[in-house]
């Protein structure tokens, strides 16, 4: 009996032995197998091309949107529309030639949508699979200008081109364009003046000082505002800046300028929380005006390549930038104003009442720069004869500045 018993224990021990050994092999394969099938489940994310303009999109929100969507997002940026134009070879040389878009996404302004529709790079937006749209302001989606914007673009972010201006220095407010070419003033303005780098705005501009459309088709008015650009250059040695505007006032290298709403909202919302030594601050000192003659709004919106692949991806983008908390973070980052109205409850304060969401005056214009076809070559004639002119005065000047050194040097 103890003999059995002691040989029924033994038995047992090797039983329980071998189902653990087995069950332990069984466990760890399944732990193989699940792991196995998990890395076939999860599918490599979708690569997207998107080209931006700068400052808006962070490389945060960049990261929310790629882990959120499954994308691996390569973004390049541009810095103006003539760059944005360069990128994408839409040359005046090859107006005819079909161009491949390299690119998934693109971030137009508006009056280049219409171009990029033209040309047929752009495909219509088909707004059924974009669940955000309904975001956007009533008001906005009612505008003449939507009604074609929308059917190739989602606008997103908008904003003005206004005056920016050192209040201080110049003692009073500044409410026409032509304060800014004829400043009147006992302050010494010569180089310390800036106009946009832009063709298309700072001879818009330029027509409107004199009374003229911003979008007019007329040779002599566009030559017009030419000739008094080269004057008012030739008076005061004005400089000509597509981006940073902003950032000189506030450093005082210049005392008035035209400015994006956005850089000058960004200046006086970083600018509040530095105190001088009399108490001043840069905030206090630079002021942003919409002027009389009219004010030039801009919408900057998301238009898909008809040559892209990942059109699908490239719309749960669009969708995912315009949930409201996304589009806020984009605005308290950049300081432009967002479409999205249902952000409003989570921007800054300070962004929502300053110049980022500054109205034009009542009873003013409201321009937006409209895309004029082949009469744009108009624009780029007169204004490359502005640039020759400031270029070559610029070159004299520092000619005569160097000459004056060396001959001061030789009678010292």
């Amino acid at each position: 009996m103890a003999k059995k018993s002691v040989l029924f224990f033994v038995i047992l021990i090797v039983c329980i032995g071998i189902v653990g050994y087995f069950g332990g092999a069984l466990k760890g394969n399944n732990q193989n197998t699940d792991s196995v099938f998990q890395s076939q489940g999860s599918e490599p994310p979708i690569e997207l091309k998107a080209l931006l303009w700068s400052g808006y999109i962070n490389e945060d929100i960049i990261a929310k949107a790629e882990k959120t969507l499954n994308l691996k997002i390569t973004l390049k940026t541009f810095d103006s529309n003539d760059e944005f134009e360069r990128i994408l070879g839409l040359t005046s040389e090859n107006r005819n030639t079909q161009i491949n878009v390299d690119y998934d996404l693109l971030m137009p302004t508006d009056f280049m949508v219409s171009k990029l529709a033209e040309r047929k790079l752009i495909r219509k937006i088909d707004y059924e699979s974009l669940t955000n749209y309904q975001n956007i302001a009533l008001d906005i989606r009612r505008q003449a200008l939507a009604q074609t914007l929308f059917q190739y673009a989602v606008p997103y972010i908008y904003g003005s081109l206004g005056i920016g201006y050192n209040y201080w220095e110049i003692g009073n407010i500044v409410f026409q364009w032509k304060d800014l070419f004829e400043p009147d003033s006992n302050v010494l303005f010569k180089g310390r003046i800036a106009i946009s780098g832009d063709a298309r705005n700072s001879l818009g501009i330029a027509l409107m000082a004199l009374g003229k459309s911003p979008n007019t088709r007329v040779r002599s008015e566009v030559e017009d505002a030419g000739r008094y650009l080269k004057k008012i250059i030739g008076q005061h040695d004005i400089q000509l800046l597509n981006t940073g505007m902003a950032k000189r006032l506030g450093d005082q290298e210049l005392l008035i300028s035209m400015a994006w709403s956005g850089e000058i909202a960004q200046l006086m919302y970083e600018a509040s929380s530095i105190v001088d030594e009399d108490f001043s601050n840069v905030g206090k000192i630079v002021r942003f005006s919409l002027p009389d003659e009219g004010a030039l709004v801009f919408f900057d919106s998301f238009a898909i390549p008809v040559s892209t692949t990942k059109s699908d991806a490239a719309m749960q983008f669009i969708n995912f930038l315009l949930d409201p908390e996304i589009s806020a973070e984009v605005t308290n980052t950049s300081f432009y104003a967002t479409v999205n109205k249902k952000a409003t409850q989570f921007i800054e304060r300070e962004i929502i009442n300053g110049p980022a969401y500054f109205i034009p005056p009542h009873g003013s214009s409201v321009f937006s720069r409209e895309y004029l076809g082949a009469d744009e070559a108009i624009y780029r004639e007169v204004w490359d004869d502005v640039v020759r002119y400031q270029k070559n005065r610029n070159s004299a000047q520092t000619e005569y500045e160097d000459g004056r050194s060396k001959q001061l040097l030789w009678k010292f």
